[in-house]
């Protein structure tokens, strides 16, 4: 009797765990998903901003040491300008990979591209609506997963040690429960 009670209420508790864990993991990485795209696109509109004037005014060099300093950036793969031609005016990598090259629209755009064979996030900014071309921005892909999981890891594993918690104190309750119920049976 004592282990039937205590495994239905370890299972019930097993189970009601692995729902909560199932929830808050779904819940929670789709916020710190969307959190990391609201990042790279404020990355992208700022340099997009600053980028314009530079463009506008043919300053090279200025626009060199802008998207210099964007690349930079903690977690940036790249950052770089193009006009509305597709032809690139300054970027942070070289020599410039070719599976970035390409005309595309010049309004917001986030998606997911690959660079020298690793993953990354990647936003465009328009420049003056588009009319001077586009500011792009790359994420690593590692870097925001990395961020994801060091994130998501002390919540489960809060929510496994709450489990345990309880899972070690239903096998007490159902001892005290039981305890009754077996003196009565021996007094019987």
């Amino acid at each position: 009797l004592r282990w039937k009670i205590t495994c239905s209420f370890s299972g019930l508790i097993l189970l009601l765990g692995l729902l909560v864990t199932g929830i808050v993991y779904h819940f929670t990485n789709n916020a710190l998903q969307k959190q990391a795209d609201l990042r790279a696109a404020a990355v992208a509109t700022n340099l997009a901003d600053a980028a314009a004037g530079l463009v506008s005014r043919k300053s090279s060099l200025e626009l060199d040491a802008l998207i210099a300093k964007y690349g930079r950036l903690e977690g940036v793969a790249y950052a770089f300008v193009q006009d509305s031609k597709g032809e690139i005016l300054a970027s942070s990598m070289r020599p410039f990979p070719a599976e970035l090259k390409d005309g595309g629209p010049s309004t917001v755009v986030s998606r997911l591209a690959s660079v020298r064979g690793k993953a990354v996030y990647e936003t465009r900014s328009p420049l003056l609506d588009g009319q001077l071309g586009s500011a792009r921005v790359g994420l690593w892909a590692d870097s925001i997963n990395e961020d994801m999981r060091s994130t998501l890891l002390p919540i489960i594993g809060l929510i496994g040690v709450c489990v345990a918690l309880s899972i070690a104190l239903s096998v007490m309750l159902a001892g005290k429960t039981i305890r009754p119920i077996l003196e009565l049976k021996a007094i019987a």
